[in-house]
């Protein structure tokens, strides 16, 4: 009781020393001060006053400073004609129409020009466009300008038609109906209409369409019930108070009868505060986000709310928050602009290259034309790059931007509608990114959360603990059903259980309670009680009623001090009758061992523990270097009561549950009474209201009794521990972030198969800075004596190691096989992941809460998880899935064939466009290096947007090297191909279409030395566009019908194309290839031409698989040679031998077959194949090879499965 005075006269010092400015307002007081000091004794068996509890006022509430950014007036009262309404002064949207679109009608050509001219490459074919304009030009400028025009077109249409999508939904919001009082009645006007200052009136099951003050509702206690679920996907519904100012039963007639200001700061995003002031005559209120129903929630369990509108469109605070997300590059990205970078410079020296010999060439010929056409020899040098410059423009692939963003948008689709990541509760995945799909296959680390992500975030109360002992919560029922006594004896416990809380309950039709609450623990303890015999019936504005075993109790509701992250408690003050009103509170065990007078936390001197696989724990200390065990004794002078209290909080801890420590103690009156005056008058501050509440509520919080300890069960999701060994065998590393204590966190981690049987832990406790880089030092230093180290680190501990020594900490981490982090914040969660990122990891966070909103926001791919408690996480992450076991799909198939697919594409346009123009190269030979082109500009034109345009997509659409299955059973195939888009890559397709470009080129030259150059020309365009089609058809791996009927259309409609443009375009050349056409030497040279092309593919093809095969490209052979077990296993998949809802379950095979040998216990097999000992080798001898040590080599099994 000192320590609770002592705490009472530093706050009356503070409120001395803020009230003694003057303010330029004053706000009269609806009671007298003093009538808080008897309110309690003469309250007493009556109903609070809501409007005397909440509005006592001084100056010491109202900055003298603080800025008014505007004033409304409420719309209740008629004016004259001819008044003006101070609402038409309003600096803000008066209004309430959203457009969220990004374009109108009269801004979508030049905005997407604008846009489309921001991107480098295209940069470059408008300048090669203004080229073409100059008189020297040897191509017409319209045969530069059609390709860009028909690009250009495909992109505003991709553009024009997400926006239309988006004008669509905001014509359905707009359009909305909404009930506004005009004129002594609510009439039905559009949401759009609707004004700052209006009433609303909202019925039940209705979506807000303004941040509006609540008023009041046609409920029995007044309260509003809503969800936020459209805000920000939270499905629990709560409840509001209506705003004090304002009576529960006359709240129509009084907010249209009296006139009423509202004082509104400046719009802002944040949704957790909102600081205005109401004033009625001399009267002031103030105003915070408890009061305001934001924008974008629902209403429930109500006829019909009524409330003012304070903020209208785009000034609420959820249009302030839509934002465009941060920008990620991928590493495709970076690798598609250094291939682009290479092939300008190639392109740069093939002109530079070209313009020396034309230039030089012309100066040493027997008629000298330079000298008579050219003034000296740089204009000559100029006009000659310029003319190359135009004709091997078509090097730089001009339709590859928009060919790769159609790719993403199909890929983004297929991963939304996957039907194997489906989830009967959650429904389907959703790509909100399609440009980070690519990087999903590039993963080296993956941050977790653990609550709702590795768990269920399901709460069920498996031990109790009470003053009378402890019990499983089963027993605890069991022996209550036959002795009432351990009832009566944790009463208060129970009690605590169900009242310490924000649970609604709600009285259905049928008369059944339904409890609805924030979150999972509370529905457990709640329902628990109620089991036991402690029922919550009915939660009021300020007051609950409790059945206890028949009997009906009336608790008053005194103060509601609710759960936040930096207070990791809530506490509840109630009174029922003439009794001492009681405090009830429960909080993680650290923070109430410091409230709990019976009730220490044990304060352990080491600052680092090893544990083992034996579940030794030991711990190292700094000053003696000797090892002492963690469970020390405690301090003679502590209780033995005292140890046992923290004993079984790390016993339930260490079985992996959630554990919380509950506690009460009974008030004076006296003591009550001042209190409430304070909290009151910090209820009701304008200024740094919630630190006001945060340190009044720390005042009652002190000299706690010990009441209980409850230990809930959250269980792993399904696979967690089989989708944690995939992440593992695909060779990524997996860190936990989690707010668990580190017991809690250390028994998940061994369950869910983070820490495994054989691992050493690392754990770095220590509490300052100087202690943290020793710890990490010695770990550093021994890190080659650990098994399978995990390193676990608390939160003190971990701030120091990301903003000190984060260095040292990514050199530890990176020798790890796994991190847990304890106790993390969500701003520490983002903060590691901005180190895990900064050290050159490609980073996938996955979370459900907004806790982990930072976090995926920061990684280079976020996953957001469908959670119980809301969709915060998933509405902000470019993935969301249902359940994380599908991490793994996303991650193997998707992430896999998307990365290759891109890059091949990425690679495949620069390579057809090097075939088609360097023909145009070995054609400047037979003129002397004149800058001629070799082809028309239609034919040219054609090349891209005609005869080759579809062979990419159709290759980026549905390209697979591998089958998902084998990909899904076969983590280590993760990172052991090659990269596609790497240097030497792109130079082996270079050199290759240089190649096939001389045989399409000479070829025809050399075996019809008597035809035209028209004919030559024709046979040669021919050559190189059925070399391409051709060559991409090879190196597809997977056909199905909409590949071969795509690719079977471009190649038979190809050749009537060409005719069709002799007949019709170019007449004069309609004799020449008819005669060219009806001659069967045309058609030999035509099948040879493109065989000879062909043929160093298929040599190098041969010979890389043969002598130097990847894992992959021998799981390509295997699974070709062995269709019987593949198929089985797509059998299984498609679930003709079990069912989707144990789709990757857990076995061991017998062996692996594997480049360097026999790899043991493979998993990831098919489930009911657990004791079988099957191994799916698709090669029928691999296991006997590997066995006799010849994996590999020159019989081209190169190791097997």
């Amino acid at each position: 009781m000192r320590k609770f005075r002592y705490s009472l006269k530093i706050l009356d010092q503070l409120k001395r020393k803020m009230s003694s400015s003057s303010s330029s307002f004053h706000p009269v007081k609806l009671h007298d001060s003093s009538s808080d000091s008897s309110s309690v004794n003469s309250r007493r068996g009556q109903k609070t006053d809501s409007i005397s509890k909440r509005t006592s006022k001084t100056a010491f509430d109202l900055d003298p400073n603080r800025e008014i950014w505007a004033t409304i007036e409420v719309n209740g009262l008629d004016y004259p004609k001819g008044q003006i309404n101070i609402n038409s002064q309003y600096p803000g949207q008066v209004g309430n129409e959203v457009r969220t679109t990004r374009y109108r009608w009269y801004t979508f050509i030049p905005l997407t020009l604008y846009e489309q001219y921001r991107v480098l490459s295209n940069i470059y074919y408008i300048l090669v466009l203004i080229v073409s304009f100059l008189p020297m030009s040897p191509l017409s400028y319209l045969f530069q300008l059609v390709p860009m025009v028909v690009v250009l077109i495909i992109s505003m249409i991709k553009s024009g038609v997400e926006d239309l999508i988006k004008h669509f939904d905001d014509k359905k919001r707009n359009n909305a109906p909404a009930f506004v009082y005009r004129n002594g009645d609510f009439v039905e006007i559009k949401a759009s209409e609707i004004k700052v200052g209006d009433i609303l009136r909202i019925t039940e099951d209705s979506m807000v369409p303004a941040d509006c003050l609540y008023v009041g509702s046609k409920h029995e206690s007044s309260l509003c019930y809503y969800s936020e679920t459209n805000l920000n996907g939270e499905t629990a519904v709560k409840t509001m108070q209506p705003h004090p100012a304002f009576s529960e039963k006359n709240a129509i007639e009084e907010v249209t009868t009296s006139q009423y200001f509202i004082d509104l700061p400046e719009p802002d995003r944040d949704l957790t505060r909102f600081d205005a002031r109401l004033k009625n005559l001399n009267k002031f209120w103030p105003i915070s986000i408890h009061n305001v129903l934001l924008r974008g929630v629902s209403t429930h369990y109500t006829d019909e709310v009524l409330c003012v509108v304070l903020r209208t469109g785009h000034d609420t605070k959820i249009m302030k928050n839509i934002k465009t997300p941060p920008a990620k590059r991928t590493q495709f990205d970076k690798n598609l602009n250094r291939i682009l970078i290479i092939v300008f410079i190639f392109k740069m020296i093939l002109c530079l290259i070209s313009t020396f010999l034309g230039v030089e060439g012309d100066k040493g010929n027997s008629f000298p034309l330079i000298k008579e056409t050219y003034s000296s020899y740089g204009s000559a040098f100029l006009e000659y790059f310029t003319q190359y410059f135009v004709l091997y423009s078509y090097l730089f692939p001009i339709s590859l931007t928009v060919t790769i963003e159609i790719i993403r948008l199909f890929h983004k689709c297929i991963v939304t509608f996957d039907p194997l990541i489906y989830d009967p509760e959650f429904g389907h995945a959703y790509a909100h990114n399609s440009n980070v799909i690519v990087q999903l296959g590039q993963v080296t680390h993956i941050l977790s959360d653990k609550t709702g992500t590795l768990t269920e975030n399901k709460m069920e109360l498996l031990k109790i603990a009470t003053n009378e002992g402890k019990f499983d919560a089963v027993d605890f029922l069991n022996t209550a059903e036959g002795d009432n006594t351990i009832i009566e004896k944790s009463l208060n416990m129970l009690i605590a259980m169900a009242i310490c809380n924000n649970v609604i309950v709600h009285k259905k039709r049928n008369g059944k309670l339904e409890y609805n609450a924030d979150s999972p623990d509370e529905a457990a303890f709640v329902s628990f009680a109620a089991k036991c015999g402690v029922k919550l019936i009915a939660r009021g504005l300020n007051s609950l009623s409790v059945d206890i075993n028949g009997k009906l109790v009336d608790y008053e509701i005194l103060a509601d001090l609710p759960f936040s992250s930096e207070r990791k408690r809530m506490s509840i003050v109630v009174k029922s009758g003439d009794n001492p009103a009681i405090i009830y509170t429960k909080g993680a065990d650290n923070i109430m061992a410091e409230r709990i007078d019976d009730f220490k936390q044990r304060k352990t001197e080491e600052n680092q523990i090893l544990i083992t696989n034996k579940n030794e724990i030991k711990g190292y200390d700094e000053k003696s270097g000797n090892n002492k065990s963690i469970s020390r004794s405690m301090s003679r002078s502590q209780k033995k009561q005292n140890v046992e209290n923290q004993d079984i909080v790390n016993e339930f801890a260490s079985l992996g549950l959630r554990t919380l420590v509950f506690a009460s103690k009974e008030i004076p009156d006296d003591a009550l009474n001042s209190w409430l005056k304070n909290y009151r008058e910090a209820e009701a501050a304008l200024n740094d209201r919630d630190n006001l509440i945060f340190n009044i509520a720390a005042m009652i919080e002190t000299n706690l009794k010990y009441i209980g300890i409850s230990g809930v069960e959250d269980r792993l999701q399904d696979e967690v521990p089989a989708t944690i060994q995939w992440v593992r065998n695909a060779g990524i590393k997996l860190w936990v972030l989690t707010g668990d204590k580190l017991e809690t966190a250390i028994a998940i981690g061994r369950t869910s198969g983070v820490i495994r049987q054989d691992s050493e832990m690392m754990i770095i406790s220590a509490r300052n800075e100087t202690d943290v880089e020793k710890a990490l030092d010695k770990y550093i230093d021994g890190i080659s004596s650990f098994t399978n180290p995990v390193l676990v680190m608390t939160a003190d501990s971990v701030e120091y190691a990301s903003t000190k020594f984060s260095s040292k900490f990514m050199e530890l981490a990176n020798h790890c096989d796994s991190v847990i982090l304890c106790r993390v914040s969500p701003f520490m969660k983002a903060q590691v992941t901005h180190v895990v990122k900064d050290s050159g990891a490609h980073l996938l966070a996955v979370g459900d809460g907004a806790n982990d909103v930072g976090m995926i926001q920061v990684a280079h791919v976020g996953v957001g998880i469908f959670g119980r408690e809301g969709s915060q996480a998933a509405m902000s992450s470019d993935f969301a899935i249902p359940r994380f076991k599908f991490l793994r799909r996303l991650m193997m198939v998707h992430g896999h064939w998307n990365y290759r697919r891109l890059a091949y594409v990425a690679i495949i346009m620069v390579y057809k466009n090097v075939v088609f123009i360097f023909a145009q190269l070995w054609f400047s030979f037979y003129t002397l290096w004149s800058p001629t082109s070799f082809y028309t500009g239609f034919v040219m034109s054609c090349f891209n947007l005609i005869f080759t345009a579809l062979p990419p997509f159709i290759f980026g659409f549905w390209e697979q090297d591998l089958d998902q299955i084998t990909l899904l059973h076969r983590p280590e195939l993760y990172k052991v191909d090659y990269d596609p888009m790497s240097t030497f890559n792109l130079f082996y397709y270079l050199i290759l279409g240089l190649f096939q470009s001389l045989c399409s080129y000479f070829g025809p030259f050399l075996m019809m030395r008597e035809s035209s150059l028209i004919e030559s020309g024709l046979l040669t365009y021919l050559i190189v566009v059925y070399t391409v089609v051709i060559q991409i058809i090879i190196w597809h791996n997977y056909h199905n019908w909409w590949t071969f009927g795509v690719y079977a259309v471009n190649i038979v409609l190809a050749i009537p194309i060409i005719v069709v443009y002799c007949y019709c375009i170019t007449t004069n050349m309609v004799t020449i290839v008819e005669d060219s056409m009806a001659r069967a030497t045309f058609w030999m040279v035509f099948i040879v031409g493109i065989a000879f092309s062909l043929l160093p593919s298929f040599i190098w093809e041969y010979t890389w698989k043969r002598f130097s095969p990847t894992p992959i490209r021998i799981f390509e052979e295997r699974t070709t040679e062995n269709p019987k077990k593949v198929a089985a296993v797509h059998n299984w998949a498609l679930g003709e031998s079990g069912s989707h809802s144990s789709e990757y379950e857990t076995a061991t095979a017998s062996s692996i077959c594997t480049n360097s040998g026999v790899a043991e216990n493979d998993i990831f097999l098919p489930n009911g194949n657990n004791n079988d000992n099957v191994n799916i080798d698709v090669g029928d001898n691999c296991g006997a090879d590997c066995a006799g040590g010849d994996c590999g080599g020159a019989d081209g099994g190169g190791g097997g499965d």
